[in-house]
């Protein structure tokens, strides 16, 4: 199981999970309000735990998340009394800093030649440009961030598959207008829009497949 598919799967079962928290809720099991209201903060170390396994390069954000979420879990636990806002936003701007020095191309667009790849955004937009002439497919991530898919200039030979993971964020696909595309992604609190969507494809029409979730975000597939 790769990092993308692992993200995936925990994902869901956190999902499941304030889920089946939730109706224990609502049938008196739990008090749910005040388990939210104690543990919330539990999400942010959570968002930026599974940030971590997506990818592991990108730290920075992914850190602040887990920094602020126990630091916020200590004043609601009466932990510390301190005001966890000023010491959050120096480490921000830290963090800033260091994305500024050490990240600088990703302010251009991303160009990438391989028949395979994988794209990631947490609380940043990632804009990567694919021009493979035999191009499989691969995976893409945004996670409280936007990720610009550019395909246009791309080749399939028969079929590829994308998988694509949206949590709180939003994922622009673009696409070449002779490909068909077929979107098999779960939505759940977010939605999918194909405006690239082929009702009578001819056969040997090059065909791109799209699978995932959209978890409280939005993907977008146009020419």
């Amino acid at each position: 199981m790769n990092r993308h598919s692992t993200t995936r799967t925990l994902a869901g079962l956190s999902v499941i999970a304030f889920g089946l928290l939730a109706l224990f809720g609502s049938l008196n099991i739990v008090n749910f309000g005040n388990l939210f209201s104690t543990w919330w903060p539990l999400i942010l170390i959570w968002v930026g735990l599974l940030s971590l396994v997506n990818s592991p390069r990108d730290f920075g954000w992914p850190l602040i998340l887990i920094f602020a979420g126990v630091l916020l879990e200590m004043r609601e636990l009466g932990l510390a009394n301190f005001n966890v806002w000023q010491l959050i936003w120096p480490v921000v701007i830290i963090v800033v800093g260091f994305s500024i020095v050490f990240n600088r191309e990703r302010v251009r667009i991303n160009r990438d030649n391989h028949d395979a790849h994988s794209a990631s955004a947490l609380l940043s937009g990632q804009n990567v440009k694919n021009q493979s002439s035999n191009y499989k497919g691969g995976s893409v991530s945004a996670i409280l961030g936007g990720v610009k898919l550019d395909l246009s200039e791309a080749k399939i030979d028969k079929e590829a598959t994308l998988e694509v993971f949206v949590l709180m964020g939003g994922v622009e696909i673009i696409v070449p207008r002779e490909w068909a595309v077929e979107t098999r992604v779960t939505p759940v609190a977010g939605g999918i829009e194909n405006k690239a969507f082929i009702e009578k494809a001819a056969k040997g029409t090059p065909k791109l497949v799209i699978v995932g979730e959209a978890i409280m975000g939005g993907i977008e597939v146009k020419h």
